[in-house]
C-alpha cells in the first residue's frame, strides 16, 4: 500500500515506466520526509551534496549568485518535481547553485546513491533512472536555446508555457531573475502583453 503522501511520486515515477506499487514500495524506506520554510536552503554553493528530493508542497527556486551578488534564476521546482544538484552529486564536486523555498515546503528527500541502487535492481528502475536523466536534459536545454536564441518577450511567453500558473506564486524580481531582464522590462512586457 503506498502512503497517501507519496502518491503523486508514485503517479509520476510510473508515468516514466511500468512502476508497480511493490516495486514502488522499495522506495518508500529511503524517503525521508523534511520540511523547509521559506528562505529555508535546500543545497547552498560550496556544499557537498548526495540528496534529492521530491517536491510534496511548496515552491523552489534554482539559482546563481554572480559576482557582484546578482540572481540568476536557472529554474523553479514545484510540487511532483524531483530537487536536487546533480552536477554536484554525479561529479562529487562542491554545489555552484543554490536551492532555496520561496514558500514553506514540504519534501520527500534520500540519498542519491541510495536512489541510484535501485536502478540497479531491475529493469524498470534503471528505466526510471534513464528518463529522469533524459527528462533533465531537455529541460537543461531547452532553457539554454531559450537563453540564447529567444528575446525577452519570447522567453517570458516560454516561461507562461513552461510554468503553468507559477507567475501567481513567484515574485516579479524572480520571473525577472529567470527571463534574464529588469523588473521593470518585465513590467513592461506584462503591459504590453495584457494590451
Amino acid at each position: 500500500m503506498i502512503p497517501l503522501r507519496y502518491k503523486r511520486i508514485f503517479d509520476s515515477l510510473r508515468s516514466l515506466a511500468p512502476l508497480s506499487e511493490h516495486e514502488f514500495s522499495e522506495l518508500v524506506p529511503l524517503l525521508k520526509d523534511q520540511s523547509y520554510e521559506k528562505g529555508e536552503k535546500f543545497c547552498k554553493p560550496g556544499e557537498m551534496s548526495d540528496r534529492v528530493g521530491f517536491v510534496l508542497t511548496g515552491l523552489f527556486r534554482v539559482y546563481y549568485l554572480g559576482q557582484e551578488g546578482e540572481v540568476h534564476v536557472r529554474n523553479f521546482c514545484a510540487e511532483d518535481r524531483l530537487l536536487g544538484s546533480f552536477a554536484t552529486i554525479l561529479a562529487a564536486e562542491p554545489a555552484h547553485v543554490c536551492i532555496e523555498a520561496l514558500e514553506a515546503s514540504r519534501v520527500a528527500t534520500l540519498s542519491y546513491r541510495s536512489f541510484e541502487r535501485l536502478f540497479e535492481k531491475g529493469a524498470v528502475w534503471e528505466r526510471v533512472g534513464r528518463k529522469i536523466a533524459e527528462s533533465h536534459y531537455v529541460s537543461r536545454e531547452r532553457r539554454e536555446f531559450q537563453l540564447l536564441t529567444m528575446d525577452a518577450a519570447e522567453r517570458y511567453q516560454a516561461f507562461l508555457r513552461d510554468f503553468p500558473g507559477l507567475e501567481e506564486r513567484i515574485t516579479q524580481i524572480n520571473v525577472a531573475a529567470y527571463l534574464g531582464v529588469s523588473p521593470v522590462t518585465l513590467s513592461r512586457l506584462k503591459a504590453k502583453r495584457i494590451r
